[in-house]
């Protein structure tokens, strides 16, 4: 049933008649392939083309049935376009509905002034769903949701245009991958929308998970909604900044609670991702060492006359080029864990203060820096899978990190605690003091 057919009648250069005709015929069949951008639909309707002598008379009338963009159902797209006899100021009305609601609407006109089209154009969005814009910003957020309303309007030349509006949001959030933090947004969180950039002023936001609040500002700018370029910082005085869990590669994970800022900068192919601030009650970091035997020596111990010396490789994903670096001023709060052998549970966890500053790269880059102080802690000692002792780690002992996560310097003392029964002594003592006639 999907056809389309093109018939019609020329004679000379002063009279034409011609018509297009569309029966259900596949939106992703005509429409160019676009990065991160899929449409599907049934489009239906005419586009009627007629001249004699100087006067030309276009008219468009087209449906797209069950528009789908990026797969999400918008409704059904309407458009119409006509023209004045000259072919100078053309007329655009766009809508999109759905069960009898307009949710888009762009009306106005476009005239060809000196060769370039000038835009007088009125748009606005209600109830409109943003999630087809998911895949535009998919190497920063996952999960993008929210419905929005609001209007703006395109005026100048269609190469420079102006566009000014502001466009609210509402039951809008996102997830950040990377730290794996999901937000939502205030209701009615305003975005201003000019010609190449969406402003974000001051939107609070809140974790879906521990409910921390923060506010983002910053702005998303873009060239024809492509060369994504970001600038977006989050503050707060408490907010979740960190939640990843355990996975075969990961050269950390855990919770981090910041008093401070996260920040997202630079275009979506070359991203930095900085965390920043002091930590709060709830931290959890954990810091694993890949050691490719299940039990044994690892580089962290010395053992005395042991010649045991290896270097050990982090095993790093390779992706596009994205920079993370955590910058955090631990306090005691906050507790932090060096697993030894992942395998055996052989560890070092404790709490204390200092500074802690990890960079990772997705190319392969992973670093750390920093000092941090132990106040209390425990030393999980696991050897060989049969010696299995719990240490308490004394007060003032020290981790130092110069570069290289797995050449850390440790300089702890671990008391192990266990109790005997003295009455052996005490018999051997008695039997040595008695007297012997």
């Amino acid at each position: 049933n999907e056809s389309f057919t093109f018939e019609g009648f020329i004679k000379g250069r002063d009279y034409k008649d011609l018509q297009l005709n569309f029966n259900n015929v596949d939106l992703d069949k005509i429409t160019p392939s676009l990065n991160n951008l899929s449409f599907a639909g049934k489009i239906n309707g005419i586009v009627d083309f007629k001249q004699e002598n100087d006067n030309y008379n276009p008219i468009s009338d087209v449906t797209i049935d069950g528009l789908k963009v990026n797969q999400i159902d918008l409704g059904n797209l309407k458009l119409e376009v006509s023209s004045d006899q000259f072919l100078r100021k053309f007329n655009l009305n766009a809508t999109i509905s759905k069960n009898d609601f307009e949710s888009f609407y762009t009306r106005g006109t476009i005239e060809m002034v000196n060769r370039e089209a000038l835009l007088s154009l009125d748009t606005k969005f209600d109830d409109f769903d943003i999630k087809p814009l998911e895949p535009l910003l998919s190497a920063v957020f996952s999960n993008m949701r929210g419905k929005a309303t609001g209007r703006f309007s395109t005026l100048g030349k269609a190469t420079n245009p102006d566009i000014n509006g502001v466009i609210y949001l509402n039951n809008a959030g996102m997830n950040i991958p990377y730290l794996n933090v999901d937000l939502n947004m205030e209701q009615r969180a305003q975005i201003d929308v000019t010609e190449n950039q969406f402003l974000f002023r001051n939107i609070q936001v809140t974790d879906t998970k521990f409910k921390t609040n923060g506010v983002i500002k910053g702005s998303v700018k873009h060239k024809n909604l492509d060369n994504w370029l970001l600038d977006l910082e989050l503050s707060s005085k408490n907010i979740l900044a960190l939640d990843t869990k355990e996975t075969e590669d990961a050269v950390y994970y855990g919770t981090a609670f910041l008093n401070g800022f996260a920040s997202i900068k630079g275009l979506i192919e070359d991203l930095k991702i900085v965390v920043s601030g002091k930590s709060e009650k709830g931290t959890a970091i954990k810091i694993p060492v890949r050691d490719s035997e299940n039990y044994g020596e690892v580089t962290y111990i010395n053992f005395i006359n042991s010649s045991f010396n290896k270097n050990i490789e982090v095993p790093i994903k390779k992706q596009e080029s994205f920079d993370i670096i955590l910058d955090f001023d631990i306090t005691k709060d906050a507790e932090i864990e060096v697993i030894l052998n992942q395998d055996t549970g052989h560890a070092m966890k404790g709490r204390g203060e200092g500074g802690m500053n990890l960079h990772y790269n997705t190319n392969g880059v992973f670093t750390m820096n920093g000092d941090y102080i132990i106040w209390d802690g425990e030393y999980n000692f696991k050897y060989g899978g049969i010696i299995s002792k719990k240490l308490a780690v004394k007060k003032f002992g020290t981790i130092v990190w110069e570069g290289d996560p797995m050449a850390a310097t440790l300089n702890l003392e671990a008391v192990y605690e266990t109790q005997t029964n003295p009455s052996v002594l005490l018999e051997s003592a008695s039997i040595s003091n008695r007297k012997v006639d």
